[in-house]
């Protein structure tokens, strides 16, 4: 077993010098022109999509995977180096079984692991970004409306500026979470070196679709809002309730101070949470090979802080008594709620205002409670996982079993991994096997003696060794891997490509 991980960790070694030699050589040769023009043309993609403008990094995710920034010269050399270490590789595996995990690896890197952590950590601030925009409404509601400027609540209607960012902000939530969740099965088949395993990056991303769910729920708050304004709208045209839905628009924005003393210390809360969980992550993530204890120290301190603290801020949030920090938001309504009034008195309270209050109350304490549970997940972890180790997947026996269809290792005549145990006969009379024939030397022939014929014995030795089965692995084996890169670098098909790979992911 330790000969097999040593075999694994030279060929993620190997993989990830040269695919970063591949790249700085496929940058040399990328036309400095068509970059620039693809650049301009993501820009203006940013100015004219919301998603985009809420998280301009996303355009270029896009613009890559529809092949904006495909550059033929660059696409020549990356795939060159494709071709040759892939040939290399495969000669490998055919020359020498034994470093079969060597040569896979060689030529298939350590990504998945890695890009879902990145992905967890991109959530979680998204989940800071949508806790954030709660403030900004409030601040919104309470500059209130300036002749010829639209602020106030008006600044939460659809078109505006404010209300593209919250709905930038939960497309890119709900669509990168889909992806996450399609992808992250296949995490558990994939060898990986750092301090989680695979299994304990899908283990985060079960509680964070929770988080996720959650925090789209907030977008509620503004709605809420500004249907107030509207119902103030549509009152008028009756003078006779116009005073009332008056009163009640009057009350919002009088009672958004309550709302947002309120809820201050459990959305700082929710926000320092989600903070420490991406920094640890994101220490996980860019340290797999190297470590560093003091940081480390540091913010597993920082996690447990934020964890103490969101759990002190919710237990003052929820607590029975009029100590609850919630009661700052009903106090201005008990004097109403104990005074005899008339029907049409009672019709005029401005309970809307009240309801709008604890809606948001209500979904910040279920973000609260489902944030917890994944610091819970997060902390639990990063206790256990303190050092750096190669993690291999679950399924090493399913994976081992497909190795041993045909045999692992050399056995006693010398047969290569992938190759058939048999020996198959070939022609008609089927008694010549394959790789048997003998060639005899003319006894009349001559070694060669001068440059020219030497050349021409090599070129006929080279000829003769690219009809070895070990040769034809390679080429194959060359063959299969460019041709399977080459959709993905092709203007026209890259982004069916990426689809076709996205709905392959989603199966698993």
């Amino acid at each position: 077993m330790c000969w097999l991980m040593s075999t694994l960790v030279v060929g993620l070694c190997f993989s990830w010098g040269v695919g970063v030699a591949a790249m700085r050589a496929a940058n040399a040769a990328r036309s400095q022109a068509l970059l620039q023009a693809a650049a301009a043309k993501v820009q203006a993609s940013i100015q004219n999509n919301s998603v985009f403008q809420a998280n301009p990094s996303l355009a270029t995710t896009a613009a890559v995977f529809t092949g904006v920034f495909l550059d033929v010269r660059s696409s020549v050399v990356y795939g060159c180096f494709l071709a040759v270490f892939a040939f290399l590789f495969g000669l490998m595996r055919a020359y020498a079984p034994k470093l079969a995990f060597t040569s896979i690896f060689a030529t298939i890197g350590q990504t998945m692991s890695h890009s879902a952590l990145r992905t967890v950590c991109e959530q979680l601030e998204r989940v800071e970004q949508a806790v954030a925009i709660q403030g900004e409404v409030m601040t919104a509601v309470q500059d209130g409306p300036v002749e010829g400027e639209r602020t106030g609540i008006e600044r939460l209607a659809p078109g505006q500026p404010l209300f593209l960012k919250m709905e930038g902000v939960k497309t890119l939530m709900t669509v990168v979470m889909k992806q996450l969740s399609a992808t992250s099965g296949m995490l558990s088949l994939e060898f990986s070196v750092g301090k989680w395993s695979s299994d304990d990056v899908r283990d985060v991303i079960e509680p964070l679709g929770s988080v996720v769910a959650r925090s789209l729920g907030l977008q509620s708050f503004s709605k809420l809002v500004w249907r107030t304004q509207e119902l103030q709208r549509e009152a008028d045209d009756g003078p006779i309730r116009k005073p009332l839905h008056s009163m009640g628009l009057r009350r919002v924005v009088d009672v958004m101070p309550l709302i947002e003393s309120a809820t201050l210390e459990l959305r700082e809360a929710i926000t320092a949470g989600a903070v420490a969980m991406r920094k640890n992550l994101d220490n996980i993530n860019h340290r797999r090979w190297t470590k560093k204890a003091d940081i480390d120290s540091q913010l597993r301190q920082e996690l447990d802080g934020a964890y103490e603290r969101l759990t002190t801020a919710l237990k003052n949030f929820t607590q029975d008594g009029q100590d609850a920090t919630r009661m700052q938001i009903l106090g201005p309504f008990i004097a109403l709620l104990h005074s005899e009034m008339t029907k049409i008195e009672q019709e005029s309270l401005p309970f809307r205002s009240l309801f709008i209050a604890f809606v948001l109350g209500t979904n910040l304490v279920s973000l609260s409670e489902s944030i917890l549970k994944t610091m819970d997940v997060v902390r639990t972890t990063v206790g256990k996982r303190t050092k750096n180790r190669l993690w291999a997947p679950r399924g090493l026996r399913q994976i081992g079993k497909l190795f041993r269809v045909k045999g692992v290792g050399e056995d006693e005549n010398g047969v290569a991994l992938g190759e058939n145990v048999g020996g198959q006969a070939i022609g008609e009379d089927g008694v010549e096997e394959a790789g048997t024939k003998d060639y005899k030397l003319d006894p009349d022939s001559r070694p060669p003696t001068n440059v020219l014929q030497m050349i021409m014995n090599k070129l006929h030795g080279l000829y003769q060794w690219c009809g070895t089965p070990e040769a034809i692995f390679g080429f194959k084996y060359a063959f299969v891997s460019v041709a399977i890169w080459i959709p993905a670098v092709v203007s026209t098909t890259a982004e069916r490509e990426r689809e076709i790979k996205r709905l392959a992911d989603r199966n698993v």
